[in-house]
């Protein structure tokens, strides 16, 4: 009798074992189907294309730090703003409100960097 009493608390404790691991398993599947939804949505809602230039010349990428070019300026469209990291050569940018915004880069030598902040040309 006590065997019998024995193997039945094994098999419950084993049956409560399995419910919860297939209800865990269940909630973290849902969990990681909603999020990876809402990250679609948010990059979907949010997508930033970029253009750059080197000068007068559409480039296909980022030009290379090392290849001696410096950040310019930047125009973005539906208000949004680009702050270039120099550093780790990368853009940031803000006020995204709109669904897709279009943003330039421009790059350049440093004396084209210079010419601009002289807009009569005085330095050039």
């Amino acid at each position: 009798m006590k065997l019998k009493n024995k193997e039945l608390i094994i098999k419950r404790k084993y049956l409560v074992t399995l419910v919860f691991l297939s209800i865990l398993s269940i909630g973290i599947f849902f969990y990681q189907s909603i999020t990876r939804y809402e990250d679609k949505i948010n990059n979907e809602n949010n997508s930033t294309e970029f253009a750059f230039y080197n000068g007068d010349q559409k480039l296909d990428t980022i030009p290379l730090k090392e290849s001696g070019v410096v950040f310019i300026r930047s125009e973005c469209d539906n208000g949004a703003t680009v702050k270039w990291d120099s550093n780790n050569w990368v853009p940031s940018v803000y006020n995204l409100n709109k669904a897709k915004t279009s943003c330039t880069l421009y790059f350049g030598s440093s004396e084209d960097r210079a010419c601009l902040m002289y807009p009569d040309g005085a330095a050039c």
